[in-house]
């Protein structure tokens, strides 16, 4: 059975016939990262709820949120019998929770079971609905007949061998193009439906519930309902900075930021209660004994200044480059906090001939990350929706909700940030000039696929490579998989306040975090052999000399905007790139074997 995930509204709540599930607290599931609330325009995250029952004697049957579930509907609606002899089509409620026979729907005899049709209809605003079967088969967008419909394959492969039947006016016609998206954003499902115009999208978001919204006008695309470009989940990260202030230790902070203190305070201030330390000290004294009540009332009033209400207008993408800036001085100045712990390395302790080209290097014991889920789009990865109008997308409420779902993990990683000096001397003219036309190729791709629009800069392909040159050493050299390491890449071109530094990490879900073999791979000694090895890599690719004279004359790679890059020398897995394996090139690194691109590494 294909299902959609219902929309925020439903979460946290138990089902209508459910009378075992008690004490529910949402307070129990709230994540709170102050910097990454106050970009998505939120007070809070939540946790997804895990399922908990007392079942047969395992559990405990006084513990709290039992029986909570993620909600789903059943989705397309349209169902079709299977058995060939029959084929007819009819329509099961979003709430239906058990298969149906084909007589159930349709009358008749046929026992045949009814199941999902494999097309649905998607916009680029993000809305889905069911394909239209009546307007498509009798090309009409508003048919008079409402007849039954059949669906017999017709011995042909593809979508093209699949036809539509009325059994009453005997109209039929093929699944054929129905999939096709023209370079002008239109689509040959919309445009074939006239001449009474366009049939354009009606605004429908089953996973709210039945019936249409407000109609965006934008045309419909037919896909398969198992296509990937059916849903892009569109989150956020950030890595957690402590907070704290003149007499607000960090410590303190975090504690009130988390359960339990965290839900006490919101409870009194739901119910108008003055916030009073001794009345959080009768409730948790063993947390606070170490606290006075100054320090109680400064830390409450710190976390107070850095929430954000909830803000329809909430900006499209506030400036990523200011948001990791304060990443970028935490990681270049050190932390010693229990979510934060970087140590940053004494230089001479390196191999001259590595420190050279590096103005810091830092080993993160500890990191804490929030990953959120703000909305997804539809057909391309990315579109110019604003945040405030995806966050209205999971939300059957008016104004949307105060959270956001989420999730933490805690790891460790390297930071490397490279000299400033040796960047400005590295970046000839022929090295902006090759970079240039990775712009030229990826502005392109942004006009076609709607594309967030990036900067692209020597600095950052030069050091999105490093990094996968590096993640790829590190899997042989300490074990980890290459989906388990991930970057975070922190570029400026800025005079007065230039950044070039990566993050390379891995976390996990553990409440340990990971096991330290990343950061001991930074190391005096150990990092030495890695960096040598990645960029000696980077000299020669197996595919080479295709792989090097591709990317001068055409590209590779996604939208062709890679030069000198493959899946045998540079690429990674998706979940590990924050560019979705673009703006990559070896050359950059090591040189052109002509001379006529002088490496950073060279």
């Amino acid at each position: 059975m294909s299902l959609i995930i219902c929309g925020l509204d439903n979460w946290f709540k138990p089902e209508e016939q459910d009378t075992k599930a008690k004490d529910l607290d949402e307070d129990e599931f709230r994540v709170e990262e102050w910097r990454l609330s106050a970009r998505l325009g939120v007070r809070d995250f939540r946790l997804p709820p895990d399922y908990r029952s007392s079942f047969f004697g395992f559990g405990n049957p006084d513990e709290k949120n039992q029986h909570l579930t993620i909600p789903v509907l059943r989705f397309p609606q349209w169902h079709v019998c299977q058995r060939n002899s029959c084929g007819k089509m009819g329509k099961l409620p979003l709430e239906r929770r058990r298969n149906a026979l084909c007589r159930e729907i349709n009358g008749g005899e046929c026992r045949g079971r009814m199941v999902q049709v494999p097309l649905v209809a998607v916009c680029l605003n993000g809305h889905l609905s069911d394909f239209p079967w009546p307007e498509w088969v009798h090309r009409s967008r508003f048919p008079a007949c409402t007849g039954t419909l059949s669906m017999h394959q017709k011995g042909t492969g593809g979508l093209g061998g699949i036809g539509i039947r009325c059994e009453s006016c005997k109209a039929q016609r093929t699944l054929a193009d129905v999939t096709l998206l023209y370079s002008d954003g239109t689509t040959h499902l919309s445009k074939v439906l006239q001449p009474a115009g366009p049939f354009t999208c009606q605004g429908q978001m089953p996973w709210l519930g039945a019936g249409d919204g407000p109609a965006c006008n934008n045309h419909l695309l037919g896909s398969l309902r198992s296509s990937s470009n059916i849903y892009y989940a569109d989150t956020r990260s950030s890595i957690y900075l402590p907070r704290q202030g003149a007499n607000a230790p960090a410590a303190l902070v975090r504690l009130l930021s988390e359960q339990p203190l965290n839900g006490l305070i919101g409870l009194m201030k739901s119910a108008n209660l003055p916030i009073a330390p001794g009345t959080l000290r009768q409730q948790h004294r063993e947390l606070l004994e170490d606290y006075t009540d100054e320090m109680i009332l400064s830390a409450i009033t710190l976390i107070d200044q850095n929430r954000r209400e909830p803000a329809d207008d909430a900006p499209n993408t506030d400036d990523e480059i200011a948001f990791r800036r304060e990443e970028f001085a935490v990681l270049c100045a050190g932390s010693d906090q229990p979510d934060l712990r970087v140590s940053v390395q004494d230089l001479r302790k390196y191999d001259s001939e590595v420190a050279a080209y590096f103005n810091r290097i830092a080993l993160v014991e500890t990191l804490r990350e929030t990953r959120a889920f703000c909305g997804f789009n539809r057909i391309f990865s990315e579109n110019a929706l604003p945040l405030a109008d995806k966050r209205k997308q999971l939300w059957k409420s008016s104004p949307a909700g105060d959270w956001l779902p989420a999730y933490v993990v805690k790891g460790e990683g390297i930071f490397l940030e490279l000299s400033e000096n040796r960047l400005a001397s590295w970046q000839s003219a022929v090295v902006r000039e090759t970079v240039a036309t990775l712009q030229r190729r990826y502005t392109r791709a942004v006009e076609m696929r709607k594309l967030r629009d990036i900067k692209v800069t020597p600095r950052l392909v030069l050091l999105h490579t490093l990094s996968h040159l590096l993640m790829r050493q590190f899997t042989f050299d300490c074990g980890y998989g290459t989906a388990s390491l991930r970057e975070r890449l922190y570029v400026s071109d800025d005079p007065e306040s230039p950044m070039a530094g990566l993050l390379i990490y891995t976390a996990a879900g553990d409440s340990e975090g990971t096991m330290g073999g990343l950061v001991r791979m930074g190391r005096p000694g150990y990092l030495e052999p890695v960096f040598y090895n990645a960029i000696n890599s980077a000299r020669w690719c197996s595919a080479d000399p295709v792989c090097l004279e591709i990317g001068r004359t055409s590209g590779q790679g996604p939208d062709n905007c890679n030069l000198a890059a493959c899946h045998s020398c540079v690429l990674l897995p998706e979940t590990a790139c924050e560019q979705f394996n673009r703006f990559l090139d070896r050359s950059l690194l090591s040189g052109t074997p002509d001379g006529r691109i002088k490496g950073y590494f060279s």
